[in-house]
C-alpha cells in the first residue's frame, strides 16, 4: 500500500509554513499599526487646525466689531484717533497713469499672468508680474476734505476689478482708483498744522480699510468670512475627535460625543475671553486717546479765545 503524504513530507515544510503565516500575521498587524498611527495624526493636525480656525474667525469677528463701535462721521468732526468715513476721491498734488490702460489714477494695482498646461493637460495662470503704485488724494464729502495719505503705506485697499484682458497666452488685470470714485476708509485721524488726515500705518483699535464697498458692506463681509471660520472650526474639530476615537479604538458614540463637546466648547470659551479681553483692552485704549484729544481740542480754542 502507498505510503500517505504525511510520513514523508519533510519537516521543513511544516517550518516553511508557519514561517510563512507569522509574517503574513506580522505584515497585518503592522498595518493595522500603522493606520492607527495616521488616524492619530490626522486627528490631532485636525483638532490643531480647528483651535487655529476658531481663533482666526473670532479675530475676524473683533475686526467687524471694532468697525461698528466707531460711527461715520463727516469731515466737520473728525477728531484725533480712529475715524469711519465715505467719500469722494479727488486729486491732490500728483496724477498716476496706470501701467495697462494708461488711464489717469490715484492709485493702480496692476497684474500680469500667464496660462500653462501641466502634465495632465490642466491649466493655471502663473503670475509674471504685480505691483502698485499711489499718490496721496483728498477724500471730499458734504462737509469738506480730508487728506488720505495713502503714500505711507499700511494698508492693502480692496477694490472692483476695473480692466481684465487676456493676449495670447498673458491675461492682464488692473484695480484703480480714480478721480471722483466712491471710497471707504477706516483709518487713523492725525492732527497736522493745517487740518487732519487719514493715516493707515498708525496703530490704534483699528485694522485699516480703504475700499470701494461701503462700511456696511464691509462689516457683512467680515461677519460672514467670521462665521465660516467658525463653521470650519467645528466640521475638523469633529474630524479631528473620530479619527482620534479610531486610533485609540474607542467605538462609543456617547464618549465621540462627549469629546466633540468638550473641544469645541474649549475653543468656544477660550476664544470669547480673549476676544473680549480684547475688546476692553483696545475699548480703554480708544476712550484715552479720546480723552486726550478732546482736552487738546478744548485747550486750544482756550488759548485762541483768550
Amino acid at each position: 500500500m502507498g505510503a500517505r503524504f504525511g510520513q514523508f513530507a519533510h519537516p521543513f515544510f511544516f517550518s516553511s509554513v508557519s514561517l510563512k503565516r507569522q509574517l503574513n500575521y506580522l505584515a497585518m498587524k503592522s498595518q493595522k499599526g500603522l493606520y492607527y498611527l495616521g488616524c492619530f495624526v490626522l486627528g490631532t493636525v485636525f483638532v490643531l487646525t480647528g483651535f487655529w480656525a476658531q481663533g482666526f474667525g473670532f479675530d475676524i469677528i473683533r475686526e467687524m466689531r471694532q468697525m461698528e463701535r466707531v460711527p461715520q462721521v463727516s469731515v466737520h468732526h473728525v477728531i484725533p484717533g480712529e475715524v469711519s468715513m465715505q467719500g469722494v476721491a479727488s486729486k491732490g498734488k500728483q496724477t498716476l497713469v496706470s501701467r495697462y490702460t494708461n488711464t489717469p489714477c490715484l492709485y493702480h494695482r496692476y497684474l500680469k499672468q500667464r496660462e500653462e498646461k501641466d502634465s495632465d493637460g490642466d491649466s493655471r495662470w502663473v503670475t509674471v508680474e504685480e505691483g502698485s503704485e499711489s499718490t496721496d488724494f483728498f477724500l471730499v464729502e458734504n462737509t469738506g476734505k480730508i487728506l488720505v495719505e495713502l503714500n505711507r503705506g499700511g494698508v492693502s485697499p480692496d477694490l472692483e476689478t476695473d480692466y481684465r484682458s487676456e493676449k495670447g497666452r498673458y491675461r492682464y488685470t488692473e484695480w484703480r482708483i480714480e478721480e471722483g470714485e466712491g471710497v471707504f476708509a477706516f483709518a487713523m485721524a492725525v492732527k497736522k498744522q493745517n487740518g487732519f488726515s487719514l493715516r493707515f500705518d498708525k496703530s490704534g483699535s483699528y485694522s485699516p480699510v480703504l475700499s470701494n464697498a461701503d462700511a456696511l458692506e464691509n462689516r457683512s463681509g467680515l461677519g460672514t468670512n467670521g462665521v465660516l471660520a467658525s463653521m470650519a472650526s467645528v466640521a475638523l474639530l469633529c474630524f479631528g475627535c473620530l479619527s482620534l476615537c479610531f486610533a485609540l479604538r474607542i467605538h462609543r458614540v456617547l464618549v465621540f460625543l462627549s469629546i466633540v463637546s468638550a473641544l469645541t466648547s474649549s475653543a468656544m470659551i477660550y476664544s470669547g475671553l480673549s476676544m473680549m479681553k480684547a475688546d476692553l483692552k483696545d475699548g480703554y485704549a480708544r476712550l484715552d486717546r479720546l480723552e486726550k484729544s478732546a482736552q487738546s481740542e478744548v485747550t486750544d480754542l482756550v488759548d485762541i479765545r483768550s
